[in-house]
């Protein structure tokens, strides 16, 4: 795959050969419990290609299920490989009381657009990243027909820039995360459950070059909700947390390749008190979610100044509010047979301090509107399902220390064709034929050096064209 901006064209082909009968997972029975194995061929993921293989176990009072996949793909500005194992298992105690415990591994590369990193000077980025994740908790019940659930997790990451030749100079991030915390779920009626519990978290990061910094962030993050059943298949779930985001590695990558051990530059977890409020709803065959998320008083990981170069670092988040609509149905009653239609829609908006001029605005890269239509036909007796795909996108603009990059709204269609005969499947994709180009503004200094210096106009990235085959034996 080709091209991470302007015309971008990509045309992918994958063959898979894998056993008869890997669609359905065979079933051992083990006298009282099974172990089932499933093996998935590559197939269409968003932006490339995935496959993988799980097995579970299951006992009278054990359970175990171990997966591992493996993909590959292209972004906007960057061409990624990521692999992934995971392991879980559950145990049942007496009285209802239980232990659960996973684990996971996971690893990626990736060559990134070096202007997507805030360092347009270089050529681009070669990024090795690996993250490894545990839990552990155990649940009872207690009096009043409530549960009790405590536990502790931890995970760690490690981003690698290995774009410099000599491996002394690749410059590192990591972070690390321990977290302990306790829940009291209860049912006071059929239709009403509430949670309530709080974490204590703590999270570091480090950046390793010749020289190495770190920096934590303490907090204690309470958490309560409610679900409630109105009606006959309504759902409506409204929750209060303070929530904690990851660090944001890729960009103290960029941060660590400039900085100096003198720069005073504040590192901390994107934050936030956040409301959050949901209902879902199914009349039949359509199904119906609304959602409203609101932030207040958090920060957010702007682009600024230190000694000269651009850095990441955390600033004041005022607000930030989303509303969300999804809708899917059929369209028999409208006489398409075998014709669904889904739908999607996002509002968006936000106010931050923009750490180099301190005005108030939008957060960088946030999109105020996104709307989507799929519409599929099936055509059963030829084994064919088509479909196409439409969305508009509202104006983005990106700001870095010395330059802005706007977007202007616009629209994309797509279209695939899937060709599934019982003995393989052929599928072809058609993905953002259309959008508009985006104008980049570049300023002497800083963005606070107004008029701009001078403007170029990048050209709207091309179509993409994705093939893949799958054939069982």
């Amino acid at each position: 795959m080709l091209g991470v901006r302007g015309q971008a064209f990509a045309l992918a082909c994958v063959v898979v050969a894998v056993p008869a009968g890997a669609q359905s997972a065979p079933v051992v029975d083990l006298h009282g419990g099974s172990v089932a194995l499933q093996v998935a061929a590559p197939s269409k993921a968003p932006d490339g290609f995935s496959s993988g293989a799980a097995i579970d176990l299951n006992l009278p009072d054990v359970s175990m299920n171990a997966q591992a996949t493996a993909s590959v793909g292209m972004g906007d500005s960057d061409i990624w490989r990521k692999q992934e194992a995971k392991i879980s298992a559950s145990l049942s105690g007496p009285a209802g009381t239980g232990v659960t415990a996973s684990g996971s591994d996971s690893s990626a590369l990736s060559y990134r657009d070096a202007a997507s990193m805030g360092a347009p000077g270089r050529v681009g980025h070669l990024i090795a990243s690996q993250s490894q994740s545990t839990q552990i908790s155990a649940s009872a019940p207690i009096p009043g027909g409530a549960t009790v659930e405590v536990g502790a997790d931890g995970s760690s990451t490690q981003t690698t820039d290995a774009s410099a030749p000599q491996a002394r100079d690749h410059l590192t991030v990591g972070t690390q995360a321990q977290e302990a915390f306790a829940r009291l779920r209860w049912h006071p009626a059929p239709w009403l459950g509430l949670q309530a519990g709080a974490a204590a978290r703590t999270t570091d990061v480090n950046l390793h070059r010749q020289l190495s910094r770190t920096s934590t962030y303490t907090s204690v993050d309470p958490r309560i909700e409610a679900d409630v059943t109105p009606w006959l298949g309504g759902t409506w779930t409204t929750s209060v947390e303070h929530a904690v985001s990851p660090y944001d590695t890729a960009a103290y990558t960029a941060y660590a390749s400039v900085a100096q051990p003198t720069d005073a530059v504040a590192l901390q977890p994107d934050h936030a008190w956040r409301l959050q409020s949901s209902l879902h709803q199914e009349l039949g065959p359509v199904q119906a979610t609304v959602s409203y998320t609101a932030d207040r008083d958090g920060t957010a990981t702007e682009f600024t100044t230190a000694g000269g170069q651009q850095v990441p670092a955390s600033t004041t988040l005022i607000s930030r509010d989303q509303i969300d609509l999804a809708v899917a149905m059929p369209l028999d009653a409208a006489g398409l047979p075998e014709t669904t239609i889904s739908s999607e829609a996002s509002w968006r908006d936000s106010r931050v301090v923009d750490p180099i001029t301190a005005d108030v605005r939008r957060a960088s890269g946030q999109t105020p509107h996104h709307y989507a239509v799929r519409v599929v036909k099936n055509l059963p007796a030829t084994h064919l399902s088509l479909g196409l795909v439409g969305e508009i996108n509202g104006g983005t603009d990106v700001y870095q220390s010395n330059e802005v990059s706007a977007a202007p709204g616009a629209g994309t269609l797509g279209a695939f064709v899937s060709f599934k005969p019982p003995s393989y499947e052929v599928d072809l994709n058609v993905n953002g034929v259309g959008g508009a180009p985006t104008t980049d503004y570049f300023y002497n200094g800083t963005r606070s050096d107004l008029p701009a210096s001078r403007t170029a106009l990048q050209p709207a990235p091309g179509p993409m064209i994705s093939l893949s085959l799958r054939k069982a034996f």
